[in-house]
Formats: structure tokens, C-alpha cells, sequence
């Protein structure tokens, strides 16, 4: 078994580490999802930015997550109509999917070769009492247009040759990507390179400092001085700087992919094409079917139980063995709300996290946000989304 992602596996060849001083109007500090599409955004407009990552492009969260764009919060839509409100409930899940499109045209424009894949959505219900549950989900779905279609339990086993024990199930019909999420960062990353921008990679930051006027940001060979700074280190960012806000906290989240399962087993099984599966029981644990693989990420605290929530879900599954496993933390909200903004006290700095879950599609959201909130380009629908995500609490940087 490999320790590592399996996204990770793979010679590359990083971008040199910095070994000068620099002056520069914005600093990114961060090279995951995040930063590489505050970088892609804002290399549209300017070239007066640099980016430093401590390790390789994608090599934290974001090499480290399942590669799946989903749209909303890590919240059911009803659930973001009950917390928001219908009207920015249905905001926010728009822009998320926005967001996917936005992604998906990107992908083919710049033909970045990253697996980009349509994937059917399927939420199960475990037991009975928790149909509701899914009802609720059906009801805001059809509000809101989004094709979907509730199969009772008779009927799964036409989807899915899943646990009988499963009792009914919500299909969402191609809502969903699945992707390789590193080579997408990478690609994109390679792309704004050709541009002119500079990304520092095995950079890492040992201090950031507010003076007056700019920030200084240093590193072993060099320091950067920059009016502005977009910290999206992610769930790294306690490394950095020091939050105090105690809607987040700092999880683990651990995942596997299984050997290769032969064809007639995946078909068998009803899992040869790409299906991302999660049920009512444990919230953000599901499955991602891959090519020839399996997965599975969430809910569980081990490795081992993980392996055995595979069996929980499909009984009757051959033994398929682990190929990768791993662990990275994530920042998550008690309310799946991320911060995406300028912080409270230090001007000119800004920051996105708290992704809960859904880090692909919010993390390249908030780089686009922040892009738009250091230029002064923020559109009105970005101006309303930064309002319902605006940071409460300053970093405190150490």
C-alpha cells in the first residue's frame, strides 16, 4: 500500500524556489486550488503578482481531496434554503455551479488533460426515519430545476447493486465532475506561467509581516514585498497565521483507493461508469468511482474502517485490496459556511477557507472572488456572495 494520493503518484518537475528579493502589488501565498484560480483570474488582468508555494503546486488539500465538483455548501439545497433563506440559498448554489461550467469550458479551452468527467450523483437513505430527509431534498431540487428523480427501494437495484438495507435513493442526473485534481492545478498553473507570472514552488514562508503601507513575506532566500496578500493556504493556514473564530476547526479527513477491480466486477456492481455515491447516515463520507478503482473518503476516523464502509455500502464485494491510502486535514465550518474576504483589521490582506467538504468547487470559487476583491472588479452577484461569506475574525499573523 502506498501512503500518499494517489493524484500525487507522478514524476513533476516543480517551478524553482525563490532566491531574491522582490516588490510586487500582490502575493499570493498558496499554491492549491485556491491560489491557482486567484492566479488564473487575476492573470487575465495583471501580471504584477507572485505566487509562492512551501511544497508543489496541489501537493496539500487539494492533492489530497476525492478530484469531485459538486455544487453548493456541503449541505443539502434544502438545508441552504432553511439557513439562508430561498433567495440566497439558491444564490449560492448557483454560483457553485456556475462555477463548475465555468471550470468544465476552462478544461476544454486549455485542453489541460485532468480526466474531467460527468458523474450522476446517487444520496441513499439508510434508514427509514431519515427519508425525510430526502423528500425535503426532492422537493428543493425540482424548485430550483435541477434534473433529478427519487428511485424507491425496489428499484434501486437498477442503478446500484447496493445494500438491500438502503431503503430509497435520489439520483441527480450528470450533476456532478469528477477530475484529477492535481493535474488540472498543474496544467492551469503551467498555463499562467506562459503568461509571464511568477510561481515560486518549494517556497516555504517563514514570517509575514504588516508594515504601513505593504507586507513583507519571508521566506529562506528572499523576502517579497507586496501591497496585497491572498493567504489560501486552506487548511494550512494555521501555519501561517492564526485565526480566532470558532465556527472552524481543524479535521482529519482520510482516504483510499482500491486496487484494480477487474471490468466484469465494476459492471457486475453497476460502478464501470463515473458515480459519486453518498447516503444519509454519515454526513460527508461517500464513494467515487474511478476508471478501474474505487475511492472512498469521509466519515470514518481510520483507514481501516473506511475500507470496511466500502463493504457496508456494497456487501457481496470481493476483497479488492488498497493501492492508496492518506490523510490530510481539512478547515471545517458547524455551519458549512467558508470565509472568503478581506479580513476585519489588516487592509489589504484577504483570505479563503472552510470549505467543508466541498473544497474543489468552493476553493476555486474563492480564488475568483478574491481576485475580484484585490482589483476592484467584484461584480454584483460576487459583491452579495461576499457578504453572506465575509470573514468575522482577523488573522493574527505569527
Amino acid at each position: 500500500m502506498i501512503h500518499n494520493s494517489c493524484w500525487l503518484d507522478y514524476d513533476y518537475k516543480s517551478s524553482k524556489p525563490l532566491d531574491e528579493n522582490i516588490d510586487t502589488d500582490i502575493a499570493i501565498v498558496g499554491g492549491g486550488i485556491t491560489g491557482i484560480s486567484a492566479a488564473y483570474h487575476l492573470s487575465n488582468s495583471t501580471s504584477d503578482f507572485v505566487m509562492l508555494e512551501g511544497k508543489s503546486i496541489a501537493s496539500g488539500s487539494t492533492g489530497h481531496g476525492a478530484g469531485s465538483l459538486v455544487a453548493g455548501l456541503g449541505l443539502d439545497l434544502w438545508q441552504h434554503i432553511k439557513y439562508f433563506g430561498r433567495r440566497d440559498g439558491f444564490l449560492i448554489y448557483s454560483a457553485t455551479i456556475d462555477i463548475i461550467r465555468e471550470m468544465e469550458a476552462l478544461i476544454k479551452k486549455d485542453r489541460l488533460e485532468c480526466g474531467l468527467e460527468k458523474s450522476h450523483g446517487y444520496y441513499v437513505v439508510w434508514e427509514e426515519s431519515q427519508e425525510n430527509m430526502l423528500h425535503k431534498e426532492f422537493k428543493a431540487v425540482k424548485d430550483y430545476g435541477i434534473k433529478a428523480k427519487l428511485i424507491h427501494k425496489e428499484k434501486i437495484k437498477d442503478e446500484l447493486k447496493i445494500n438491500p438495507r438502503f431503503t430509497e435513493c435520489l439520483k441527480y442526473e450528470y450533476m456532478s465532475r469528477v477530475f484529477d485534481p492535481a493535474k488540472f492545478s498543474r496544467g492551469l498553473a503551467r498555463d499562467i506561467k506562459k503568461k509571464g507570472i511568477r510561481i515560486y514552488e518549494n517556497t516555504n514562508v517563514i514570517k509575514i509581516k504588516k508594515t504601513k503601507s505593504h507586507f513583507k513575506i519571508e521566506t529562506k532566500n528572499g523576502t517579497v514585498t507586496s501591497k496585497k496578500l491572498l493567504l489560501t493556504t486552506g487548511s494550512y493556514l494555521i501555519k501561517e497565521a492564526e485565526i480566532e473564530d470558532k465556527r472552524y476547526s481543524k479535521e482529519p479527513d482520510h482516504a483510499i483507493v482500491t486496487k484494480p477491480i477487474p471490468k466484469s466486477i465494476l459492471k457486475e456492481f453497476k460502478l464501470d461508469k463515473p458515480k459519486l455515491i453518498w447516503d444519509t447516515r454519515i454526513r460527508y463520507a461517500f464513494i467515487r468511482t474511478m476508471k478501474d478503482r474505487i475511492l472512498i473518503t469521509g466519515g470514518e476516523r481510520t483507514i481501516n474502517g473506511l475500507y470496511e464502509q466500502l463493504f457496508h455500502f456494497f456487501p457481496g464485494l470481493p476483497d479488492v485490496g488498497v493501492d492508496y491510502s492518506w490523510t490530510c486535514h481539512e478547515i471545517w465550518s458547524e455551519d458549512a459556511r467558508p470565509s472568503i474576504g478581506e479580513d476585519p483589521k489588516l487592509k489589504g490582506m484577504y483570505y479563503s477557507m472552510g470549505y467543508t467538504w466541498h473544497g474543489m468547487t468552493l476553493g476555486f470559487l474563492g480564488g475568483k472572488l478574491l481576485s475580484e476583491l484585490c482589483t476592484n472588479t467584484v461584480s454584483s452577484k460576487s459583491r452579495h456572495l461576499l457578504r453572506l461569506f465575509k470573514p468575522k475574525h482577523e488573522i493574527k499573523l505569527v
